[in-house]
């Protein structure tokens, strides 16, 4: 196909390699060649699905150039790009935020316009709405990139939303931004456990009184990442938790001490240890296996621990030590030693081996 604009033959999107290679020339070359944009505008409108590929891999390099944010700003504007970042097939979730944020950079609206392709409330979601896991790495993303309550208009009733991954992976970014002991417990009382589990989630780091007493309560639900999200709640907001944990990690089903195990990884705290050698006994595999995931983590953090004490020590050893004196080497009272390369008025230099 050839270009409009350059009347060149330009590679179809079937040919993501040489497209790459076409698009980094012309990004390239944008600050001499005057027809740059159009051809960039020309690019992004004629092979869109090629644009947003080629244009992604490009801005791995992070390039800050007028040619990179020219780029940058065509892809933030393509009518499919939510589709593309939401793709998990194609990203992972990291990979994601962070061309999520190369964009945003760009375009300050483009949290914005990616909220806005969400479902509203329990609406039924059709035409260009995201649904399915498609919304949920949407939600995600947002979760990382978007600061504050700025999105809390379009996002507030998602967890309501009709389908249970939307509805919990919703309740968790509200959550975060809300903070408010009130809507905690309206969302426990959903039956969803996953919902029920991400409310708490979003409560961690919180100290407030009202919060660590309902965290308190959620330690005693029937659900067991719930329980467990709660005393990773409580630990981090500084509650004991060392016999809560050991009373869950005896519970009768294999899934409640999978998460107690889960629990004494999370916390790393060494007072865990003996119940987790117990735990490698356990007749599920599946506790066995959360155990020693969990020592391996308490024994990590063992290891940092030492290395930052040796550290400190070395640190301070070199502090108080003071440094010695040569005496042998002291300057004479003129200034200059027989092996010091003196200069002379005529500009050459005096000294033993000269």
């Amino acid at each position: 196909m050839v270009s409009a604009v350059s009347g060149r033959e330009i590679p179809c999107s079937g040919e993501p390699g040489d497209f790459g290679a076409s698009l980094k020339r012309v990004v390239d070359q944008f600050g001499t060649n005057p027809k740059s944009l159009q051809i960039l505008a020309a690019l992004a409108r004629q092979f869109p699905e090629a644009f947003m590929e080629s244009a992604a891999r490009l801005l791995e390099a992070g390039d800050d150039s007028a040619g990179y944010r020219c780029m940058t700003a065509l892809l933030s504007q393509q009518p499919e790009l939510p589709e593309f970042l939401t793709d998990s097939k194609r990203f992972s979730l990291a990979n994601a935020v962070e061309l999520f944020r190369k964009i945003r950079a760009v375009d300050r609206t483009l949290d914005f316009r990616l909220a806005r392709r969400l479902p509203r409330g329990k609406v039924a979601a059709n035409g260009r709405v995201l649904t399915g896991l498609r919304a949920v790495r949407a939600i995600d993303i947002l979760d990382q990139v978007s600061e504050g309550q700025r999105l809390m208009s379009l996002m507030g009733r998602l967890p309501y939303n009709g389908d249970p991954r939307i509805a919990s992976r919703a309740a968790l970014f509200v959550g975060r931004r809300v903070g408010r002991c009130g809507w905690m417990k309206n969302q426990l009382n959903q039956e969803d456990p996953r919902l029920r589990a991400n409310v708490v989630e979003s409560a961690w780091g919180s100290t407030a009184a009202d919060t660590l007493c309902l965290l308190e309560q959620c330690c005693e639900d029937e659900n067991n990442r719930v329980a467990g999200n709660a005393l990773i709640g409580l630990h981090l907001a500084g509650s004991g938790v060392l016999e809560k944990t050991l009373d869950l990690s005896f519970a009768e089903t294999p899934e409640r001490r999978v998460t107690a195990a889960w629990v004494m990884g999370r916390t790393r705290l060494t007072g865990f240890v003996i119940r987790l050698k117990e735990l490698l006994r356990d007749e599920s595999p599946k506790v066995r296996r959360a155990a020693l995931l969990a020592l391996a983590e308490i024994r990590r953090a063992e290891i940092e621990r030492s290395a930052d004490v040796i550290e400190e020590k070395a640190l301070a050893g070199l502090a108080e030590k003071p440094h010695p004196i040569q005496t042998d080497c002291a300057v004479p009272e003129d200034g200059i030693g027989e092996d010091s390369f003196a200069p002379r008025l005529d500009g050459s230099f005096r000294g033993r081996d000269v």
